[in-house]
């Protein structure tokens, strides 16, 4: 099995929340042209910078249209019981 790691990606709900996603989204653009492309992605955290359910959200939406298994692994900076929540909502499995 070949896999991905990305690592703390810090995603916010604030005014300084574009450069994260965009980082995310660029990140998860690169794994996918990877020749031979990994079978999964895991993506360790801290998942986003502090806890907040937006910051989840923008997870969310960042991983839920991406054609490759992802496996979430909390942070210290990550609430698991909403990573739970909001994002197995997208198939996605959280650790």
């Amino acid at each position: 099995m070949l896999l991905a790691h990305l690592s703390d990606p810090h995603l916010r709900a604030d005014a300084l929340s574009a450069a994260p996603a965009a980082g995310l989204h660029l990140a998860l653009g690169r794994v996918l042209s990877l020749d031979p492309r990994p079978d999964c992605v895991v993506i360790t955290g801290d998942l986003v910078e502090f806890g907040h359910r937006a910051a989840y959200d923008q997870l969310r939406e960042l991983l839920e249209r991406f054609p490759l298994p992802i496996h979430l692994v909390v942070g210290n900076h990550d609430d698991p019981d909403a990573v739970r929540r909001r994002i197995r909502a997208c198939g996605q499995t959280p650790g």
